[in-house]
């Protein structure tokens, strides 16, 4: 049964792919036997350098750079421009793959997360609390993490999903989220396990970005609540900073700690 790992990067998001891949290769056994495809894409100026990309498939030989050209992600009514990155998550439902994880470029995970696919579904994500651990077809859900186990029809889940991008979102501007939830709720109702907070944790605070403010609550402040944590997500780029930004090195937030910690196993390993 294959199996692929996949995300989304550009140079903005360098630093956060490296230690993302680094984290799985360090917590999934065999990592390295796995795929993990890079989406990019030109047309939507989704854009990482060669140097990077040579680096990358230098220290972990199952990187792969997928160029994705689709027009519809050119159509998408977005906010900002560099919201279209957010679209290629769409590209999970396109590889020729029995079960596919897409994990954000600004994740870093903390434990085997394959035993996901030991509960039986399609479809795995992460909603608010209240819907851990139970199947649903009506939940929204975040995007950041999403796992595709033997999904029937995915090649026409896809295409229906490009089709929505290109549609005008109720608040006048979609992401990937807004296509995956209009679909998923509103037009298949597919039947989804909804995964504990723990498979896309982002009750971590922040430091403020821009003198917003950081709405999230901070849920980890020391070892034993990391006790049941698999995936740390680093969401919010309006409102905090990510953690390869150099003002969080300092920090005393423990999942910049531990971010930074990983940053610099890396660099002890590959230079």
């Amino acid at each position: 049964m294959k199996t692929t790992f996949c995300t989304v990067a550009d140079d903005n998001f360098y630093e956060g792919v490296k230690i993302l891949i680094y984290s799985l290769y360090k917590n999934i056994p065999q990592f390295l036997e796995y795929e993990f495809i890079i989406f990019v894409s030109k047309r939507i100026n989704v854009v990482l350098n060669n140097k990077y990309i040579n680096e990358l498939c230098a220290n972990f030989k199952n990187v792969i750079i997928k160029e994705i050209d689709v027009e519809e992600y050119s159509l998408g009514h977005v906010k900002i421009d560099t919201q279209r990155a957010s679209f290629l998550t769409i590209e999970s439902f396109n590889l020729d793959s029995d079960r596919i994880i897409f994990i954000d470029s600004d994740i870093i995970c903390l434990k085997n997360i394959l035993n996901v696919f030991e509960i039986d579904s399609e479809l795995y994500v992460c909603g608010g609390k209240q819907n851990d651990n139970k199947f649903t077809n009506n939940t929204h859900f975040n995007a950041g993490v999403i796992f595709i186990n033997n999904l029937k029809n995915k090649k026409k889940i896809y295409k229906k999903l490009l089709k929505i991008t290109s549609l005008k979102g109720k608040t006048g501007i979609n992401t990937d989220q807004w296509v995956f939830n209009s679909y998923f709720n509103d037009t298949i109702k597919l039947k989804r396990f909804m995964l504990p907070q723990s498979y896309n944790f982002r009750e971590w605070g922040g430091i403020p970005k821009n003198n917003s403010v950081v709405d999230n609550k901070n849920l980890l402040n020391d070892e034993k609540d990391l006790q049941h944590i698999y995936l740390i997500h680093y969401s919010g780029y309006m409102k905090r900073l990510k953690p390869w930004n150099e003002e969080t090195k300092n920090s005393e937030l423990l999942a910049y700690k531990i971010w930074w910690k990983y940053y610099q196993m890396y660099i002890n390993e590959f230079g």
